[in-house]
C-alpha cells in the first residue's frame, strides 16, 4: 500500500511540474507547413543541417523545449517502486505481468528520456 501512495505522489508531483513548466510555452513552428516541420524535426534528429532557416527554427525549438532533467530520475524511482511491488506482491501470475511490464515501461521512458536530451544537447555539434 506504501508503495502505491508513494508513486501516486510522485505522478502527481511530475504532472504539476510539467504543466506549470510548458503553461504559455509557443512553439516557433506554429504556423509553418507539414514539411517544415518534418525537416525541423529531421534536424534536430541528425544533430544539424545546412539550411538556415530550418537550422534558425531547430535552435528555436531546442531553446523552447522544456528541460526536464529530473525526468530520468523521476522514472528510475518510479522503476524502483515498480521493482518492488514485484518482489512484494506476487499472489499471482497476473500481479507479476502487470509489475514486470510497468518496470518496462519505465525503462523504456528512461531510455528514451536520455535520447531526447542528447539530441537536444548535441545539436549543432555535428
Amino acid at each position: 500500500m506504501v508503495f502505491i501512495v508513494v508513486g501516486v505522489l510522485l505522478v502527481l508531483a511530475g504532472l504539476a511540474v510539467i504543466v506549470v513548466r510548458t503553461v504559455g510555452a509557443g512553439s516557433p513552428l506554429r504556423g509553418q507547413g507539414r514539411e517544415t516541420n518534418r525537416a525541423v524535426r529531421r534536424a534536430i534528429r541528425a544533430g544539424g543541417t545546412d539550411d538556415p532557416e530550418i537550422d534558425r527554427l531547430a535552435r528555436e525549438v531546442i531553446r523552447l523545449t522544456p528541460r526536464l532533467r529530473w525526468g530520468k530520475y523521476f522514472y528510475a524511482g518510479m522503476l524502483v517502486l515498480s521493482l518492488g511491488l514485484l518482489v512484494i506482491d506476487h499472489d499471482s501470475t497476473g500481479d507479476i505481468v502487470r509489475h514486470a511490464g510497468t518496470s518496462v515501461l519505465w525503462v523504456g521512458l528512461i531510455v528514451l528520456t536520455v535520447v531526447h536530451e542528447r539530441r537536444l544537447d548535441n545539436y549543432g555539434t555535428r
